[in-house]
């Protein structure tokens, strides 16, 4: 993603505050699902944030009901709805991210 022209990489959330951060400014911006650091590409269903290979786990989560759901196949990616959690998603849609330094 262009989070590495800054240096940064996709954000992965610790916790309920830094998510509650993020899905402010997804809800005050409109933003439709901004891309989160974390993926299930290496292993269906075994989801770690990319940068630091951290399980998801391991830490706090936020998945929207029913999510993740890998529906249709290959919804390798996380993305945050503002209104409603994490979701999985194709890792090929253009949709705006979140970076974290």
């Amino acid at each position: 993603a262009s989070c590495a022209l800054f240096g940064a990489t996709l954000a992965e959330i610790e916790d309920s505050a830094e998510n509650e951060f993020l899905r402010g400014i997804g809800k005050a911006r409109n933003y439709f699902c901004p891309w989160l650091g974390a993926t299930d590409t290496f292993s269906e269903g075994h989801w770690v944030w990319a940068s630091s290979q951290t399980p998801l786990g391991e830490g706090f989560t936020d998945w929207g009901a029913t999510q993740p759901n890998n529906h249709g196949g290959r919804e390798d990616c996380l993305c945050l709805y503002p209104q409603h959690g994490w979701n999985d998603a194709k890792c090929e849609m253009h949709l705006r991210y979140f970076c974290e330094i």
